[in-house]
């Protein structure tokens, strides 16, 4: 930490820093580290968000309906669509643990705290694979489409 004319520079954010005493909670400091980390993963997880409103609206075929669907994605309607899935999901496979869906979607993981509920790894996967399968059924489908 260093200090520069009574100001302290500590290259952490969230608060918790004594400017008298220059000592910092350290629960309360998250690191810039852990801040950049934490946005690329973010990003990383809205691409995944983007990648399914393409390929819904490439599928759709309209602009306006894939912004109508792209606006209740973001509005976090897509979480009554997981549930009736993973219901589905319980009853057809009879799982041991309840299968939830929502902890699988990039749209539900972008709204987590990532670093404190453990979900770092699972959201890095999550992001990677619906990018990769969203992004070459969107191809797939635009061209067979465009050949027309």
């Amino acid at each position: 930490m260093r200090r520069f004319r009574g100001l302290v520079f500590d290259m952490s954010f969230g608060g918790g820093v004594n400017v008298e005493t220059g000592e910092t909670d350290a629960a309360a400091v998250y690191s810039m580290g852990q801040a950049i980390g934490e946005f690329a993963l973010k990003f990383l997880l809205l691409a995944g968000m983007c990648s399914l409103i393409l390929l819904l609206t490439t599928g759709i075929g309209s602009n306006v309906a894939g912004t109508i669907v792209a606006v209740l994605c973001g509005a976090g309607f897509t979480g009554l669509a997981y549930s009736g899935i993973s219901s589905a999901i319980n009853k057809l496979f009879k799982f041991e643990d309840e299968f939830d869906l929502t902890r699988y979607m990039p749209d539900s993981l972008y709204r987590t705290d990532l670093v404190h509920e453990g979900a770092v790894g699972r959201a890095i996967v999550a992001a990677i694979v619906t990018i990769v399968v969203l992004m070459t059924i969107t191809t797939r489908l635009y061209d067979k489409k465009d050949i027309k």
